[in-house]
């Protein structure tokens, strides 16, 4: 439903008769052509950042007088139609949100936006507003939303993480000066070599693609008689021969720190560092896995490692696992920063 404004058809002139009474005259002028109201936003651009389970992007507000309805389309940055300065990040996926109109009329229109609750990533792209006289507003947008969990509180949270050992005390605790999860194994004299380890793993699935980073750092002078992994695995079961694989290991050899990545297939790459801390990242998309290392400096771009094949399409948990081949000597390992910044995740059914 349209209307036009007709107030610009009127004219007003100062009559000498009328203009004793204080006021003007109008008239209703035929002649003058019809003019039409473009949308107007109260916001010129959208950018904003959110953290699961966060969906809620924005409400706006727009302005029309001649109509009721407006069309909403998505122009991503690589679409012809727009210029690309317009958009935050030319790479990044279109905004695969949803929308609904709270208030129509010739009055003001609310219009919110909403994005899956489950689906991360970044999102930009141009909004375009339009009117039947296909008069428009572009609003850029930029989204970003992750999965964050800071590991700065203790006990884990039960409904997204579940421990290898139920109530594992004894080797999973808590930092309360830095704010991190620990894994840790203190030293026993004459203890007998045997392997013992700890760990953790996600309750939910990414059932596809995503990119996935955790913060680490490993006891100084912890250089021998560990593993420490970060990996994916298609089982929730912790059992060592349970699922495919892949993921980052960091082990100690002979006064040597090591740095594996290990794949389905037997796939191995492995070199030597001394990088006892930083951000380890797996990233996944179709049939290849991604690995990278940052040392933690700001001014350097995360070290890629090396690629592998993995399973594409078939869901997979989250592990942090710790095992020590004696308890000679303490070692500890501590986490923070887990950060799921791109994919989609499933959490069973309650």
């Amino acid at each position: 439903m349209r209307r036009f404004m007709t107030s610009h058809r009127f004219r007003c002139t100062l009559l000498a008769g009328v203009l004793s009474l204080g006021g003007p005259a109008c008239f209703f002028d035929a002649d003058l052509p019809l003019e039409n109201d473009p949308p107007a936003c109260n916001r010129s651009e959208i950018l904003t950042s959110l953290i699961y389970p966060d969906s809620s992007v924005c409400t706006l507000s727009i302005t029309d007088r001649n109509d009721t309805v407006l069309s909403l389309s998505i122009l991503p940055c690589d679409s012809p139609d727009i210029d690309s300065m317009q958009c935050d990040s030319p790479g990044a996926q279109p905004w695969p949100g949803t929308f609904e109109f709270l208030s129509t009329g010739y009055g003001e229109k609310q219009l919110r936006l909403s994005l899956d609750t489950n689906r991360m990533g970044h999102y930009s792209g141009i909004l375009l507003l339009q009117d039947a006289d296909d008069e428009a507003v572009r609003i850029p947008y930029s989204i970003e939303k992750q999965f964050f969990d800071p590991f700065n509180t203790y006990p884990l949270s039960e409904e997204i993480w579940q421990p290898y050992v139920t109530n594992d005390s004894l080797h999973i605790g808590f930092d309360y000066i830095d704010g991190k999860i620990v894994f840790s194994f203190d030293s026993i004299g004459n203890s007998p070599a045997i392997p013992l380890f700890t760990g953790i793993r996600s309750r939910f699935s990414l059932p596809s693609g995503f990119r996935a980073t955790i913060d680490f750092k490993l006891r100084d002078e912890m250089d021998e008689g560990f593993e420490v992994a970060f990996f994916i695995s298609s089982s929730p079961d912790t059992g060592r021969w349970s699922g495919e694989k892949a993921g980052i290991v960091i082990s100690g050899v002979n006064g040597r720190l090591r740095f594996e990545c290990r794949s389905i297939n037997l796939q191995s790459y492995s070199y030597e560092s001394n990088t006892a801390s930083g951000e380890i990242g797996i990233y996944r998309a179709d049939s290849t896995i991604r690995y990278y290392l940052h040392d933690g400096n700001p001014a350097v771009i995360p070290k890629p490692l090396t690629v592998q094949f993995y399973s594409p399409d078939t869901p997979v948990y989250v592990h942090l696992k710790m095992t020590v081949r004696d308890l000679y000597k303490k070692r500890n390992c501590y986490w923070n920063d887990f950060s799921i910044p791109e994919g989609i995740i499933n959490f069973p059914p309650n």
